[in-house]
């Protein structure tokens, strides 16, 4: 980290104020990747470039094989930061509401440090938010993050990967034509779980890696992406998420943190569709802002100890649905954090690390981007159990494998499996439209 950096992240008035002692608290660091779908993680897809770091982290804890997310990325960080489905808080495209309690909220009101580093671009275009924000108003005491405020030249513009646009504490911070964003995010991050080891920290990493502009990474030498940038940089990107990923957890070790923190690793929606990764079955086309697997099949693992006692089990791969209202409660539950009542989700996790026994029926998406993609598959909402996938339009997949995607559209007469199926996805869907989740209805052409 530049010593320009270390100063401001050090500067800040509430870094320094006293909260709950408790070094023997459970830690929480909650990484997102930007625009990863599963497909590119090796022990996810076989086919796909090694990613080592994190199949160790699989290793060490519970992969889930059922994660979906929204297709976007504000819709996504909208519902897990609050643990509540779309149609309940979602406003605006790039703007979460600061009256909405996010776990950074939750976190603090238990005594924890909390800190986010990495991507923000939730502060509004458009709204009546002032230019001026702080991640305080979110529950988060220290950050270090690109496209924060709205003022010229504090982040509403500028590069997220080379000679960034990077601000804390309502200062651009001064880097050098070869300083690296994501290294950056990662040295603040580290910086701030291994500043105070008698006091709990949940640290929340939404990554700027893998979201285009597709430009080489420091594994190219400084000062990279000077190129025009193509998708044939897209693995390289993936093998530095992997690396930071092992960074992370190698500091934390070395500071005699990791067996009381837990990791939770995902990504925020589908890869980008110029993107094609190969797998067993024949290449995989991304598909980030379309309403089925490609676009929402994100990958999930979760490593590390529970408050009550325990751990969450190793090498464990679990199908169960989960979508993304469950991280929240996930978290909450395994550091001993109360689950907010108004949550949707639901924990996969009992409070001593072991998988809850308890399992939802089907993960639940609601998806309005209101970013100028109203035609269909755009908006709408679907169920997705194990196997098959119901829209509320009507339409009913037989989707199978997520990675394999031989999906087929299943019509009457259905098979005994299928008909009661869709019949507890269908309830399901109505159980949600009852409190106010009724599909939006895409319009027939872009506004």
């Amino acid at each position: 980290m530049s010593a320009a950096l270390s100063l401001l992240l050090a500067a800040s008035p509430l870094a320094a104020e006293a909260t709950t002692p408790g070094g023997d608290r459970t830690n929480v660091v909650l990484i997102m990747a930007d625009d990863l779908g599963a497909e590119w993680l090796s022990c996810y897809n076989p086919a796909a470039p090694p990613t080592p770091h994190l199949d160790a982290l699989a290793s060490a804890g519970v992969k889930f094989t059922r994660g979906f997310s929204q297709p976007l990325c504000t819709p996504t960080r909208v519902t897990l930061m609050t643990g509540r489905y779309n149609f309940r808080n979602y406003v605006e495209f790039g703007l979460l509401p600061p009256a909405e309690p996010t776990f950074g909220d939750r976190f603090r009101e238990a005594g924890y440090r909390t800190g986010v580093f990495g991507k923000w671009q939730l502060s509004g275009k458009g709204s009546d938010q002032p230019d001026t924000v702080s991640p305080d108003d979110w529950g988060f005491d220290e950050h270090l993050l690109w496209q924060l405020s709205r003022r010229p030249g504090h982040g509403s513009k500028g590069t997220r990967y080379w000679k960034p646009t990077l601000e804390t504490d309502g200062e651009i911070v001064s880097v050098k034509a070869d300083d690296y964003g994501p290294d950056l995010f990662t040295d603040a991050l580290i910086d701030f779980a291994t500043a105070e080891a008698d006091r709990p920290f949940f640290a929340y990493y939404p990554m700027v890696l893998t979201h285009d502009p597709f430009v080489p990474t420091p594994e190219s030498g400084p000062p990279a992406g000077k190129g025009k940038p193509t998708p044939k940089h897209f693995p390289e990107m993936v093998r530095h998420t992997d690396r930071i990923v092992g960074r992370i957890v190698a500091a934390l070790e070395e500071a005699g943190l990791r067996e009381n923190t837990v990791v939770l690793f995902c990504g925020d929606n589908g890869t980008h569709d110029s993107v094609v990764c190969p797998t067993p079955y024949g290449p995989y086309r991304g598909g980030k802002r379309h309403l089925n697997d490609a676009g929402t099949w994100v990958p999930l693992i979760v490593a590390g100890p529970a408050a009550g006692g325990g751990s969450v089990p190793a090498r464990v791969t679990d199908d169960r649905p989960i979508d993304f209202t469950d991280l929240l409660p996930a978290v909450c539950t395994l550091a001993g954090v109360p689950v907010p009542e108004d949550a949707d989700g639901i924990s996969p996790f009992a409070a001593d690390g072991s998988l809850a026994t308890k399992r939802r029926e089907a993960a639940f998406i609601w998806y309005d981007p209101r970013h100028g993609f109203r035609t269909a598959p755009h908006a709408g909402a679907y169920v997705r159990d194990v196997r098959y996938r119901l829209y509320a339009d009507g339409r009913f997949i037989d989707a199978g494998d997520p990675l394999n995607r031989t999906e087929q559209e299943l019509t009457e007469p259905l098979t005994e499996e299928a008909a009661a199926a869709h019949e507890r996805l269908a309830a399901v869907l109505t159980r949600y439209e009852a409190q106010g989740g009724k599909a939006p209805v895409p319009k027939s052409s872009k506004p």
